[in-house]
């Protein structure tokens, strides 16, 4: 048996025999309300001095046995009140607390933590009849994962982790992060992909800067019209006495074409044609 078991059982036992004989049964087990006077984690124990201060309690037991730091386990916050007891035996067992610095509850398999909203009832209303509304929240360990979920009647979000992957979802958003990559998706579509070399933003449409943002220049076409309107020009005469003459300057707009107007398309961006 684990020792959070037998110190469950232990506590089980207790509560059965004084709500059917009393502390009596105990042969004179007795609960003291006192103060924390020192913690030692390493043991798992507190000393209590009592309320009216004519009682220390030394080595009051945290868990269920000495120096237990596993299972379910509370520390209490130094000169908060405790409630300790005392069983015949000698032994002292630390039931309730008023402020904690720590909480730990380590189990083998699951911790669930959930909440459910009710709806206000009146004070005779029997228990079991008390209606509960559409929301709630829940967060699930395993040793495999965390999940966390709150829901309403028609709406749910969600984290889920794991040891490699965060997956947080909203609705028709997801958002997934790994070891090397981060994706957004809206609906079936992934609009942001991240990885170390490379952000990749796909959408219908993208709008950076704000709604008074301009529309954004496809470098290769721009180039592709620009060196066909310099090719042009260069086909451009003038007349003379001497006949038809090209323009004085032509050798500049031929030195234009693969010298000036390449160099301008930066490779670190791309874009696509906008999807009407």
């Amino acid at each position: 048996m684990s020792g959070q078991s037998t110190h469950q059982s232990i506590r089980d036992s207790i509560i059965k025999i004084v709500s059917l004989y009393g502390l009596e049964a105990m042969g004179g087990a007795s609960v003291v309300n006192g103060f924390v006077q020192k913690i030692d984690k390493e043991a798992g124990t507190v000393d209590v001095v009592s309320s009216t201060g004519e009682r220390i309690i030394l080595g009051a037991t945290l868990g269920a046995i000495l120096g237990n730091k596993k299972g379910d386990m509370s520390y209490p916050v130094m000169s908060s009140e405790v409630a300790v007891l005392i069983l015949n035996t000698a032994q002292s067992f630390v039931v309730s607390y008023t402020h904690l610095t720590d909480k730990v509850i380590e189990v083998n398999d699951r911790v669930y933590i959930g909440a459910t909203g009710v709806k206000d009832q009146d004070d005779d209303t029997d228990y079991d009849e008390t209606e509960v509304t559409d929301y709630k929240t829940f967060i699930n360990f395993t040793p495999e994962e965390i999940r966390m979920i709150a829901a309403s009647k028609d709406k749910e979000s969600s984290i889920v982790q794991t040891c490699d992957k965060i997956v947080a979802e909203v609705d028709k958003t997801k958002v997934e992060q790994t070891e090397n990559s981060v994706k957004t998706e809206v609906g079936n579509n992934t609009f942001l992909d991240l990885t170390e070399n490379k952000a990749n933003l796909d959408a219908t449409q993208i709008v950076l800067g704000g709604s008074n943002a301009q529309w954004t220049v496809k470098g290769e076409d721009l180039i592709k019209f620009l060196n066909d309107l310099v090719k042009e020009l260069t086909m451009v005469t003038t007349p003379t006495p001497a006949g038809a003459m090209p323009f004085v300057n032509l050798p500049n707009f031929i030195a234009m074409i693969p010298a000036k107007l390449l160099p301008v398309v930066s490779p670190l961006l791309s874009t696509k044609t906008k999807i009407e």
